[in-house]
């Protein structure tokens, strides 16, 4: 008798494709963009304040969070990268570096969904976009948040596909963790979970739908419409700038028994109910609700007792809850039959309806999800365990201090500013994505016509011009618009060009197989096309000159190189196909925007990363302020072997990270800097510290004068009046205005080719500057040539 063999089936060996093979090469090229010069420009005010407060953590200085400052999460980051690299400028960004690597990465786990060939278009982008590499190597909260994001998307889709708990628990960690490291977590928030439960109740009960769209407007008249305007300050500061009927608002703290209440004046009452102002627009309410001392907690309470005790806030509150209590009960709820309305929906399931379901499994996935997310939350916002308040603060107080700043518009950005950063810098993106959005429109009307659900191709594509739709409109009403903050409404729409040009990439190619002489064509008309490109850029290069007595053709030039391409590409037509030729043209046009955008991306991070004639760096740290910061360095190693060479220095925070290793620094005062005894042998000065006084104030020293921030002129590059559109065209008009009014003037077209190929503003930049002042002695270790005043 012979024994009977089982057969084991062994496991599904991995394959390496081709597409594995282009992600391998991307992420090769990610380490080096990413990691290549991190050192090289000086931290911008803003990362110094971050590799200040990391180093702090670093040093076991310990943390407490601020709202301020955002999140916790880049600070741990921070300190983690000084632990392993030391602590300098290139290691502050190692972090946002690394993660800027794997948010690169991220459209491989999208290939079903988007398609092999729309997940590499992704992933090229990311990898050489202007904003993405710019933010990728920037010490901000904003590439970590966007990595999160990007994950909790992911998580959507691919647990909606397949069910897997573990989808659920990276969506939710991943929400955590973007909770501990950007305010923006609650426009993603405001973004998706409408829609989400929109869904939900569009399955389930339609009546529902229009009771959580009322639910949503209820929440937002309450926070933006019923509340009043607040009486202005009659001597208004940066701080104080509303009047209370006793003096300004005392930040309370225990015991609160002698508090006295101080309400706010109102300038105008609200709407309908005629309600006094939130508390909330009181800047000097908010810098309270953001400052928090360990562990009084009866008085932090009391705080955001002020501001949900206003009559708009609770009625919000009370209409929210009990609007979901009885949604609730409607879903829930037994009818005649003996069943829910659920349960209909189970009897009668579509794909939809079997993923809410899933959620309530027996393994309790949601719970546990929930468990997870938890602890990153509590353990970063605590400091772990070190700063217990800030369990409470990580929301509250970054949700208040940050409603505050909505009504203070730091920045003062127009509501298109997003609009024209994407212009410059992503300009073929912007594109594809409105060719994305037609496509999926055009795919949804014909899905309703046959009466079919969407493919899970198409949901995605719906899914991905929400987020767009979304994220743009929201950042563009936030009232701080940031540059650092374009890379949020960008990267939705990333991934919508993606989807859409992948599918339109593959019926191209599909087609071009089918040609007979495609190589043929496809040398020819890519040929003729660079030719005419390097034609045309020559020809703009001179006609833009000042000298140039060509600038009447600037407006011209693109129009014709545009037609003329056209006409190579659309004469195939006859012998290749009108899907061919049209896909020739886009991709020879769609060349020339990334050769623009690749070569925009190189000067933005690696030639002027350091001046901000770009629109992305806003203002920046100069090359001076460091240069001075390392002459210091040498002059006290040089001297002593050491870094104990005495310095003063004002209060500027920049000193704090620059100065952090000198051991003999002094922090002076606001004011002209008292007489310093002999010891001293340097002076660091903001230029407002110093400039009432004449040479003798400093007597034995040598005084130099530098630019220590400097900034982008953008009141002449892209504001717009109020009546742009209609009013005369003044002389000193923005570029912008401009341009929209008198797109074909030559002068307006020169100024504007001159800013989109060498970022010349035709204005000077600003400046805050400051003082250097060393004792003769010290003179021959400064490469800056220092010299009396």
């Amino acid at each position: 008798m012979t024994a009977k063999t089982t057969v084991v089936p062994s496991p599904k060996s991995f394959v390496l494709t081709w597409d594995h093979v282009v992600f391998l090469v991307i992420l090769g090229l990610s380490i080096i963009t990413r990691l290549w010069g991190l050192g090289d420009r000086a931290l911008h005010h803003d990362e110094t304040l971050h590799a200040d407060y990391s180093y702090s953590l670093f040093a076991g200085l310990g943390f407490v969070h601020d709202p301020l400052l955002h999140g916790p999460f880049l600070y741990v980051m921070g300190a983690v990268g000084y632990f392993f690299f030391g602590d300098n400028d290139a290691t502050a960004r190692i972090s946002p570096a690394l993660f800027s690597i794997a948010l690169g990465l991220t459209p491989y786990l999208l290939r079903r969904e988007i398609g092999r060939t729309g997940a590499i278009v992704a992933s090229i982008v990311m990898l050489a976009s202007p904003v993405f590499l710019y933010i990728g190597r920037f010490f901000r909260h904003d590439i970590y948040t966007v990595l999160f994001e990007v994950l909790v998307v992911i998580a959507i889709i691919r647990y909606a596909r397949s069910r897997e708990p573990q989808w659920l628990i990276v969506g939710a960690v991943a929400l955590s963790l973007m909770l501990t490291t950007l305010e923006t977590t609650y426009l993603f928030i405001a973004i998706f979970l409408p829609v989400i439960v929109a869904v939900f109740f569009w399955q389930v009960w339609r009546p529902g739908f229009i009771a959580v769209a009322a639910i949503g407007l209820t929440i937002v008249s309450c926070v933006f419409v019923l509340p009043g305007k607040a009486q202005p300050a009659i001597n208004p500061t940066e701080d104080i700038t509303i009047s209370r009927e006793i003096g300004t608002y005392v930040c309370p703290s225990s015991p609160l028994t002698d508090y006295v209440d101080n309400p706010i004046q109102s300038k105008q009452p609200g709407p309908i109910f005629g309600l006094g102002p939130l508390e909330t627009v009181d800047n000097m309410y908010a810098l309270c609700v953001r400052n928090q001392s360990d562990n009084d907690w009866s008085a932090y309470f009391f705080k955001l007792w002020q501001f949900f005790r206003h009559p708009a806030i609770l009625a919000g509150l009370l209409f929210t809850i009990g609007g979901g209590v009885g949604l609730w009960y409607m879903v829930w709820k037994r009818v005649k039959n003996g069943t829910t309305l659920w349960q209909r929906a189970l009897d009668n399931p579509n794909p939809i309806i079997t993923i809410f379901a899933s959620l309530a499994s027996s393994d309790n996935r949601v719970l546990k999800a929930l468990g997870l997310a938890v602890i990153p939350y509590v353990l970063f916002f605590s400091a772990f365990f070190y700063n217990p308040v800030g369990i409470v603060s990580g929301v509250s107080g970054s949700l208040l201090y940050w409603l505050a700043q909505h009504n203070v518009k730091r920045g003062g950005q127009p509501n298109h500013y997003y609009g024209v950063m994407l212009a410059v810098y992503e300009p073929l993106v912007v594109i594809a994505g409105l060719a994305s959005a037609i496509l999926m429109i055009i795919q949804v009307v014909r899905v309703v016509r046959a009466g079919r659900m969407p493919s899970a191709v198409l949901a995605t594509g719906m899914l991905f011009a929400w987020w767009s739709l979304g994220s743009f409109a929201i950042f563009s009403w936030a009232g701080e618009k940031m540059p650092w903050l374009t890379i949020h409404p960008l990267t939705p729409l990333t991934f919508l060009a993606a989807w859409g040009v992948g599918q339109l990439i593959d019926m191209w190619i599909a087609n071009h197989r089918q040609q007979s002489q495609g190589k043929i064509g496809l040398v020819t008309v890519l040929g003729m096309s660079a030719i005419l490109g390097f034609v045309a850029t020559i020809l703009m290069m001179n006609a833009i000159r000042p000298d140039s007595t060509y600038a009447w053709l600037t407006p011209w030039i693109p129009v014709g190189y545009i037609v003329l391409v056209a006409v190579i590409a659309l004469a195939h037509i006859p012998s290749h196909g009108k899907l061919w030729s049209i896909g020739m043209l886009v991709f020879a046009l769609s060349g020339t925007l990334a050769l623009y955008e690749l070569r925009s991306a190189w000067r933005l991070s690696y030639i002027s990363g350091d001046t901000p004639k770009e629109m992305m760096i806003y203002t920046q740290t100069t090359p001076d302020a460091l240069r001075v910061i390392r002459d210091l360095t040498n002059a006290s190693m040089s001297r002593s072997g050491d870094m104990s060479m005495p310095i003063w220095h004002d209060n500027e925070t920049v000193w704090d990270w620059y100065m952090r290793h000198f051991a003999n620094k002094t922090e002076q005062p606001p004011g002209a800097p008292a007489m310093p005894g002999e010891d001293i042998m340097a002076i660091v000065v903001l230029d407002e510290n110093l400039k009432s006084i004449d040479d003798n104030t400093l007597p034995g020293f040598l005084i130099q004068k530098y630019p220590l921030r400097w900034w982008f002129p953008e009141d002449q590059m892209y504001r717009l009046p109020a009546k742009w559109y209609s009013d005369p065209i003044e002389e000193n008009a923005s570029l912008l205005t401009k341009a929209l009014r008198q797109p074909f003037d030559s002068a307006t077209a020169v100024a504007t080719w001159r800013y989109y190929l060498y970022r010349d503003t035709g204005f000077p930049l600003g400046s805050s500057d400051f003082y250097v002042a060393i004792r003769p002695e010290i003179a021959p270790y400064m490469s800056l040539g220092l010299g009396a005043r």
